[in-house]
């Protein structure tokens, strides 16, 4: 990837971004593998898009600046934009969408629909992350050995689970 001799911040910006998607892309690649069905299941197609990563995920919830605190502190997500009954939370290349729906029903945790959503960290941001958990008294659940990793799990305001977790073989200290 060649960066062009006159780059404007904003370009440059651009680029260093281009460069991270890139390693993070090729790290999840060389550390993940996808098992291979035993057999074709049905014609092989294209794609309709090829979309590359999730861009964010959209939360009801029930209180938005609740909601906004506790992810600031978890995530260090903070405001990027406000809508009336949306804000949109970023930090680095994580973005979480909080909305609320007044015209929709209260939704329980029976009617919630996404189990969790999670995200990788190193196996030493995995052990500082549950200590720094029991340091400001956040229940967590785990960690779990889920037979291809380590995982951690804590639950947000509004009861969604986040997981935090590790791969096997991105532990340099495993045996």
């Amino acid at each position: 990837m060649a960066i062009p001799e006159r780059t404007s911040a904003s370009s440059l910006l651009h680029w260093l971004r281009l460069a991270s998607w890139s390693f993070a892309i090729l790290y999840a690649s060389a550390c993940v593998t996808t098992p291979q069905p035993a057999r074709p299941m049905g014609p092989v197609t294209a794609p309709f898009v090829d979309a590359g990563v999730i861009d964010h995920v959209a939360l009801r919830v029930n209180d938005i600046p609740t909601s906004a605190a506790w992810y600031e502190k978890m995530l260090g997500l903070r405001p990027y934009h406000k809508w009336d009954n949306a804000w949109l939370l970023r930090h680095g290349a994580i973005s979480i969408g909080l909305y609320i729906c007044e015209q929709c029903t209260p939704t329980t945790a029976s009617q919630r629909t996404m189990h969790h959503f999670a995200f990788l960290v190193s196996p030493d941001e995995f052990k500082a992350l549950q200590d720094r958990l029991k340091a400001g008294n956040v229940a967590f659940d785990g960690p779990r050995d889920t037979g291809v990793g380590f995982s951690i799990f804590v639950t947000d305001p509004d009861g969604y689970r986040l997981e935090f977790t590790y791969y096997h073989d991105t532990d340099p200290n495993a045996q």
